[in-house]
């Protein structure tokens, strides 16, 4: 025997043999988690969203059968932070279902501020950016177009990194809900003008509640100008 020989016995024999683990097979809870994100996904193909899935409450006889079993997972209804999925599955032989629900963290690329925008302040381009932001489907619905931002005016201040909704954009209104408005009436040659409240905000030609202190009635006013409408009715 040569040296070399002797030499790689030795080192077998002191080396210790790495045991081979094999991958755990992912279980029947794993896999709908999967199927039902690829669901959801597939709803908000067309859109910058992302999502996280986890389980809320999974039948203990679903969670226990095979992964191979599983047919299809689907929604029940909209997508929000608890959602119901429907899950098809076989059992015995022939097709079963089930509901689950399971938790679903969304996220929206959205256009934020880069920089504090005060109220009133025109939003130009380089007050914005791109960002992931967590928000609650089926209540928040921000403006995810930027373009559909530049040139808006706001209606409040907002701080960097804020995400605009629409109601935050004063779109052009000649009349802010509690501000004062002019209301005229004016009839068979005879014009009255009273200083009112506004309870909505209103552009040019459109119609708004307003209330009056000093007759303490309420009227639907068309606007005429910035701060001015025309009576239409007395509620």
């Amino acid at each position: 025997m040569t040296s070399s020989s002797f030499l790689f016995i030795v080192v077998m024999l002191v080396l210790p043999v790495q045991p081979v683990t094999a991958t755990e097979p992912a279980g029947a809870e794993e896999v709908i988690v999967d199927m039902a994100l690829e669901a959801v996904q597939a709803k908000f193909a067309d859109q910058s969203f992302r999502f996280q899935l986890s389980p809320r409450w999974i039948p203990r006889s679903v969670r226990e059968i095979s992964p191979a079993q599983i047919q299809m997972v689907q929604p029940v209804g909209p997508i929000q932070k608890y959602t119901s999925f429907e899950v098809v599955y076989q059992a015995g032989g022939q097709p079963d279902k089930t509901e689950i629900q399971l938790e679903v963290v969304a996220e929206q690329k959205l256009p934020v501020l880069s920089q504090r925008v005060v109220a009133g302040q025109a939003i130009k381009a380089e007050d914005l950016s791109w960002a992931w932001i967590q928000i609650t489907l089926g209540r928040e619905q921000p403006v995810s177009d930027m373009d559909q931002l530049l040139g808006k005016t706001l209606r409040r201040t907002l701080n960097p990194g804020q995400y605009i909704n629409p109601d935050y954009l004063s779109a052009g209104y000649v009349v802010e809900a509690g501000g004062t408005v002019n209301l005229v009436y004016q009839q068979n040659g005879l014009q009255i003008m009273l200083a009112c409240e506004a309870r909505q905000d209103g552009a040019l030609n459109d119609e708004i509640q307003i209330y009056c202190k000093e007759t303490r009635n309420k009227y639907l006013g068309k606007i005429t100008g910035p701060g001015e409408a025309a009576w239409l009715r007395t509620h």
